[in-house]
């Protein structure tokens, strides 16, 4: 398999959003893909790395795409989609980072202080907080503005605060 990321991640509901399946690290071209988009819609199928879907209600949708590169070879992956007016999605996503980097922390805690402070080095989850708490004082201060919050979505959802950490090896 290889790997792939799928852009965007926030949609409002309604809107017709193409959704484009972009190869990492791997080289090759996508000749198609097929998408379940997790709202009980049919599967589609198309050629290329892009797809486009409407949602009719708010919420965060599953999407799972399976691409298959001109040499035959096929990767399966999920993504979590968040699907809503760009206020109410800014606001889940920052209460859920909260919630992520408290738990990621006590992870890192949890090892012995050679590795946790590896840990912290390689995760950087003090920047972490540092840039929530900066998209915070701007979700804070947006306003009716709908743009700032767009803006403050796609700020979070580069952020990329991971789930969880675990090892791999002892």
């Amino acid at each position: 398999s290889f790997n792939f990321d799928l852009q965007p991640r926030f949609v409002l509901i309604g809107q017709n959003t193409q959704f484009t399946a972009s190869l990492v690290n791997a080289s090759g071209n996508v000749t198609s893909s097929k998408w379940k988009f997790g709202d009980g819609s049919a599967e589609v199928s198309v050629s290329g790395n892009k797809a486009s879907h409407i949602y009719k209600e708010e919420g965060e949708f599953n999407i799972e795409v399976q691409i298959t590169k001109s040499d035959g070879s096929s990767s399966t992956k999920s993504f979590t989609v968040t699907v809503g007016d760009a206020k109410t999605s800014a606001n889940i996503t920052i209460k859920k980072y909260d919630s992520r980097i408290v738990n990621i922390t006590k992870q890192i805690d949890s090892y012995p202080d050679f590795v946790a402070s590896e840990l912290r080095r390689q995760l950087n989850i003090s920047q972490m907080n540092v840039t929530l708490n900066t998209l915070k004082n701007e979700f804070n201060n947006a306003g009716n503005d709908s743009d700032k919050y767009a803006e403050i979505v796609n700020a979070l959802l580069a952020l990329d605060v991971p789930y969880s950490i675990s090892a791999s090896k002892s």
